[in-house]
């Protein structure tokens, strides 16, 4: 019977100007039916494999699938449209705006001083409390997260305004993209100040808020090719 390692061997490397961007192939072993599918990223996202695998049980229990409402190919077209928007160039502008005085983190190389061990520091927080916390102040979990995140981000880099990257589904906006195949993640920057919460000018609610209402404006505008970002700075 094929184990993960027969099935690992068959992932490959994919030709990118001439090979197909799937390899799908079934294996019957006794009364087990196997699916092997191997998809190229650029083509095929998280909830891609989910669309995709929820039509293929639909099929095998004789379902009528239902057809896209969206192709990647349309939504492809509609992006270059939106390339020549306002709302486009508000974007170049907001992301302009917020990586102009940031710096790209690097993270320590984690190399030992001479005759000093690494150490670990370990902090549980109950998810209860988190929830709580996140209920009792209008933020959500993700926001709560990323300003854990990016503060203890300056910790170790000793930025004030670090940049780290996040991403986005790219389908929030899009209720016809829900059954699509294609991929629609977007890379998006993130840039939180820290120097409130540093000095005390602030309290940690505050900053969380701040954190959400970034993530907010970010998702916004995550049409934005991440690509022209790296390109302006």
């Amino acid at each position: 019977e094929p184990d993960s390692a027969f099935f690992q061997k068959l992932v490959k490397p994919f030709n990118l100007f001439e090979d197909r961007l799937y390899r799908i192939a079934i294996y019957k072993f006794s009364k087990t039916v196997y699916l092997f599918t191997d998809i190229h990223h650029t083509v095929f996202d998280g909830l891609s494999d989910s669309i995709f695998l929820s039509d293929v049980l639909a099929a095998y229990d004789d379902k009528v699938l239902e057809p896209e409402k969206l192709t990647a190919f349309d939504f492809a077209l509609y992006e270059k449209e939106v390339a020549a928007s306002e709302i486009f160039n508000k974007a170049e502008a907001y992301f302009e705006k917020i990586t102009g005085d940031s710096n790209t983190a690097i993270y320590p190389d984690g190399k030992k001083a001479d005759g000093i061990k690494n150490g670990k520091v370990a902090v549980k927080i109950p998810m209860e409390a988190i929830d709580r916390f996140c209920s009792e102040n209008g933020v959500t979990v993700n926001a709560y997260m990323h300003a854990a995140f990016a503060e203890t981000l300056h910790r170790f880099t000793r930025e004030e305004n670090p940049l780290y990257l996040t991403i986005s589904n790219g389908r929030s906006d899009a209720e016809a993209l829900q059954n699509s195949v294609g991929m629609f993640v977007k890379t998006l920057p993130v840039v939180m100040q820290t120097e409130g919460l540093k000095h005390g000018d602030e309290s940690v609610a505050v900053y969380v808020k701040r954190m959400y209402q970034h993530l907010q404006d970010l998702y916004a505008y995550d049409f934005y090719p991440y690509t022209r970002i790296v390109e302006k700075s």
